[in-house]
């Protein structure tokens, strides 16, 4: 919606993820990756990953659990983080690559 409503792109603030995406080539084959550390997460996803949210401010984290306001310089918490994958091959990809390699042994 924000993105939408603000005329961005989704889960796009920097496009570093984008940047940092590399690939290399040899007569064996080819990989395609990145040195970002949170790209694992978005790739796969995660599970059950412990995090530690931490204060801004000197304030702290204020929140409200049962009832009664809490102020905290840290939590930690637990999160489920959903895949949104970013590397791969769409259908598209797929039907150029098979072209170029028609095209390439067709050569001969």
């Amino acid at each position: 919606m924000r993105a939408e409503q603000e005329g961005g792109v989704t889960l796009v603030v920097s496009a570093g993820l984008k940047n940092s995406i590399k690939s290399k080539s040899d007569a064996s084959g080819f990989t395609v990756g990145t040195n970002k550390i949170y790209a694992a997460t978005q790739q796969l996803g995660a599970k059950n990953r412990r995090i530690t949210i931490r204060a801004k401010t000197s304030k702290g984290l204020v929140f409200q659990m049962e009832g009664r306001w809490i102020r905290k310089k840290q939590v930690n918490v637990r999160v489920n983080i959903p895949a949104r994958p970013f590397l791969g091959l769409s259908d598209e990809d797929i039907e150029e690559i098979r072209g170029t390699l028609e095209d390439y042994f067709m050569e001969d």
